[in-house]
């Protein structure tokens, strides 16, 4: 009856062994350049978000640098950073309620972050992806604070 019980106990350990590494997927480090209307991005985050299995793999962006690893796919990247700004009246950020004179501004536009274009593809030939950001004037997705007048 031991060896019976062993042998089962067995078969189940290398089922659930064989169903884990059948779910796992090797990472690839992924690196680049991060910039906004062509300043490097001081800090942020890169989120490389994989739309068939809803997993998302993120790195911090520092000096418009950035790292991380994800498994080999396809990829819509989307990159938020924010920056101390100074405020002119600090009334407007929140009408009515005195505020601060400075703020943390989230300055990437929604295009490349809730609403992004960017795509990348990961794989052991391409590791290296570079995303340029373009100035968006008026961004339709952004707080009317931040829009340009």
């Amino acid at each position: 009856m031991f060896v019976h019980l062993h042998k089962k106990c067995l078969f189940y350990s290398a089922s659930l062994l064989l169903i884990f590494v059948a779910g796992c997927r090797s990472e690839i480090s992924v690196s680049g350049k991060a910039a906004y209307d062509g300043q490097p991005i001081g800090r942020g985050t890169i989120v490389f978000c994989e739309a068939n299995r809803g997993v998302n793999y993120d790195g911090m962006i520092s000096q418009g640098s950035y790292k991380l690893r994800a498994p080999a796919g396809d990829y819509l990247v989307r990159v938020n950073a924010v920056r101390t700004e100074n405020v002119e009246k600090p009334g407007e950020v929140y009408p009515g309620v005195p505020g601060p004179s400075t703020v943390e501004v989230s300055y990437i536009p929604s295009t490349y972050n809730t609403h992004t274009t960017l795509k990348a593809t990961v794989s052991s030939k391409e590791r290296v992806h570079n995303f340029d950001m373009e100035l968006v004037e008026n961004d339709p997705y952004a707080p009317p604070f931040m829009r340009k007048k």
